[in-house]
């Protein structure tokens, strides 16, 4: 695996009329679609996103790590607002070149310049 790109979107979003400063934001229910057939370069999956204080500049920290190899980017996430605290977040990964079958790791944190979020970790086995 020499790199990965990756592509995000937000959508599902859902705001609320309260806010407070100083928030961090927190990630949860993090999935991968596994397992995944050798030679497949599209891993996806999803998260949910939250931040009392909105989601405005929020960026994913995404890594994917096994097979010998890891790689991590890190991407802006489009449409992220200060008026949207509740986000769930599809995540496709596209893989340059097919991985190795094997077991690999993604894990995830979220930042929005104020401090790196909880970090998720989900198993993706490629057979």
């Amino acid at each position: 695996m020499k790199k990965m790109l990756m592509m995000l979107g937000l959508v599902a979003m859902t705001a609320c009329a309260s806010k407070s400063g100083g928030s961090v934001p927190v990630i949860s229910d993090l999935t991968v679609t596994t397992p995944v057939a050798a030679g497949s370069t599209t891993l996806s999956g999803s998260l949910q996103v939250t931040d009392p204080s909105g989601l405005a500049g929020l960026t994913l920290n995404i890594t994917l790590s096994g097979g010998g190899t890891s790689s991590t980017l890190s991407q802006a996430v489009e449409n992220a607002t200060s008026s949207v605290t509740t986000a769930t977040v599809p995540v496709t990964i596209i893989l340059e070149g097919a991985p190795p079958a094997g077991t690999y790791q993604v894990t995830v944190t979220a930042d929005e310049g104020g401090g790196d979020s909880n970090s998720l970790s989900a198993t993706l086995t490629i057979q």
